[in-house]
């Protein structure tokens, strides 16, 4: 996430952190990244705890972000699963 952005939420790096939609939640390590949009919170997908390459790296593991998904909605142009969060 954005510095700023997680500066304004209290979010420190490598702060442990709660992501929430509908279907579910999934924690994480927020790791800033200046590059990303400051509107942009990214969660990584589909890999979850089978995250062995990161292991060498020392990088933190992560839950997948496909629990926070409803797979009832589809994007017509990706085909992708919607992600229906909300805001606390």
């Amino acid at each position: 996430m954005h510095p700023d952005t997680a500066r304004r939420s209290g979010i420190g790096d490598r702060d442990t952190v709660v992501v929430e939609s509908p279907q579910g939640k999934v924690t994480g390590t927020a790791l800033f990244w200046p590059a990303i949009r400051p509107d942009t919170i990214f969660v990584p997908n589909t890999f979850g705890p089978a995250q062995q390459v990161g292991d060498r790296f020392g990088d933190p593991r992560y839950e997948a972000a496909n629990s926070l998904v409803d797979d009832a909605f589809y994007d017509n142009l990706s085909d992708q699963q919607a992600a229906r969060a909300h805001r606390a």
